[in-house]
């Protein structure tokens, strides 16, 4: 324990020069340590790093968004970890929605070739698809914990 304390010392004391990695790898170790708060701190840095590397919508911010909602539910700070999880909602969607998308460009030439192919049914059913993903929109808001769900192709 002595060690861990001497090493979260002088980590501290050079945090500023810390690369995100070892930041993330600083905050652990607060964690370790028990020390929840003083982890907080530190993933809210690599949050604010992270997003002005990637962007604020980036998928790569998830790991860092979640273990800030973990941490701030296990200390009882619900209305924080509400906003960390709005976040992680509001990301994840959008990033479903632009995957999503992709299918709309095949599925459109795959509908060419059974319109070729004199395929009414077949026309028909990737058509409902296309109008389905069509009319998928990224409607969270970002800024609010008033959210609405997405509408997701689910395969069956």
């Amino acid at each position: 324990m002595k060690k861990i304390l001497f090493v979260i010392i002088l980590s501290t004391l050079f945090c500023s020069d810390l690369s995100i990695i070892d930041k993330k790898n600083l905050a652990k170790t607060y964690y370790e340590a028990e020390l929840y708060e003083d982890a907080i701190i530190i993933l809210e840095e690599v949050l604010e790093i992270e997003k002005k590397i990637f962007s604020d919508r980036d998928i790569q911010l998830l790991d860092t968004i979640t273990k800030l909602y973990e941490l701030n539910y296990f200390l009882g700070n619900f209305e924080i970890a509400k906003i960390y999880l709005q976040e992680y909602i509001n990301i994840q969607s959008s990033y479903l929605l632009e995957q999503q998308a992709l299918f709309t460009k095949p599925l459109s030439a795959l509908k060419e070739i059974y319109i070729n192919e004199k395929e009414p049914e077949l026309i028909y059913q990737v058509d409902s698809l296309l109008n389905i993903l069509n009319s998928n929109t990224n409607s969270l808001g970002t800024d609010s914990l008033n959210f609405l769900l997405p509408k997701l192709i689910i395969n069956k």
